[in-house]
Order: structure tokens, then C-alpha cells, then sequence
């Protein structure tokens, strides 16, 4: 949803075509990072966690057991995206 958000208030719009428009080859702030929209295929580039909730000091908090950096989680573009570029 921040990525969304961002790309309404760049796109200062909130038709659909528009904020496609604003997210292709885009950067974000998330609360994972900055996150990045590959131009190539409209790919989100971004790190993959994995884990599992657990009580922490008396709440559910999510685990994080493994993670993989956004190069190594996202393979390159092939070429194979068909949709038309925006």
C-alpha cells in the first residue's frame, strides 16, 4: 500500500493508467527499504523474508529466520513479460 500511495501522490492522479504510469521504473520507501519497480517487466525489486510468528515479550511478533537480498530473489528480466510497456 506505501508503494500505491506514492505513486498517487507522484502521479497526482488516481486513475489506474496513471499510477501504473508513476510505479513503472519507479523507487519507493517501504518499510522494507527503498524498493525499486523494474522498467523491464514492472518486476518489485525487493528483499524475500522468511520466518514465522512467535510471542515476544508477551505479543505475536513475526520471526525472521532466513532472508535473500533483491538481487539474488528477483531473477533478471527475460524478456518473456508480454504486456505493453506504459
Amino acid at each position: 500500500m506505501q508503494v500505491i500511495f506514492q505513486a498517487v501522490e507522484k502521479a497526482k492522479s488516481v486513475k489506474p493508467i496513471d499510477i501504473a504510469r508513476a510505479m513503472s521504473g519507479g523507487s519507493f520507501d517501504t518499510i522494507l527499504g527503498r524498493v525499486a519497480f523494474r522498467p523491464e517487466d514492472n518486476q518489485l525489486i525487493l528483499p524475500n523474508y522468511f520466518g514465522h510468528v512467535a510471542e515476544t515479550d508477551g505479543k505475536l511478533r513475526p520471526v525472521v529466520t532466513m532472508s535473500f537480498p533483491a538481487e539474488q530473489a528477483t531473477p533478471a528480466p527475460s524478456g518473456a513479460c508480454k504486456l505493453q510497456k506504459l
